[in-house]
C-alpha cells in the first residue's frame, strides 16, 4: 500500500518533533556547535567542573537524540525517501563525533579515587 493512503491516524507524526527542516537545521546545528567537551579533559576530579560537563552533555544529547528519532521515524514512512536517509547519515556521522568527543570521560572517571566518585555521588548539588 502507498504510504499517502494510509490513514493519518497509522503514520508518525514528525511533525509534532520538528514542524519544518528549519527547526531541526537549528538543533543540529546546536549540537554540531556544543561537541567539542576538550574544554573538560582533565577536570572531571574537580566537583563544578564535572557537574558542567555532565549538564552540557545531557543537553546536547538530547537534541541529538531527538534528532536522531526524526530522522528515524521519517525514513521508516518510506524507506524509497532518500532525502531522510541522507539526514539519518548526517545524524549518525554527528553522533559518532560526539561519541568520540567524550570518550575520555570514562576513562577520566576511572582514574579519580574511589573517595571522590563516593562524595560526588553523596553530594545533593549532583543529586540531579
Amino acid at each position: 500500500m502507498e504510504n499517502n493512503k494510509i490513514d493519518k491516524k497509522y503514520v508518525w507524526a514528525t511533525e509534532d518533533i520538528y514542524e519544518n527542516l528549519d527547526l531541526f537545521e537549528e538543533d543540529f546545528k546546536f549540537v554540531k556547535e556544543n561537541s567539542d567537551f576538550s574544554r573538560f579533559k582533565g577536570t572531571l576530579g574537580d566537583k563544578n567542573a564535572f557537574l558542567e560537563c555532565m549538564k552540557e552533555k545531557e543537553k546536547v544529547i538530547r537534541k541529538l537524540d531527538t534528532l536522531s528519532v526524526y530522522t528515524y521515524m521519517n525514513y521508516d514512512k518510506d524507506t524509497r525517501n532518500s532525502f531522510y536517509d541522507s539526514l539519518n547519515q548526517r545524524v549518525n556521522m554527528l553522533a559518532t563525533t560526539l561519541s568520540e568527543n567524550l570518550s575520555f570521560i570514562v576513562p577520566e572517571l576511572t582514574k579519580l579515587k574511589i573517595s571522590v566518585l563516593e562524595s560526588y555521588i553523596l553530594d545533593p548539588s549532583l543529586k540531579d
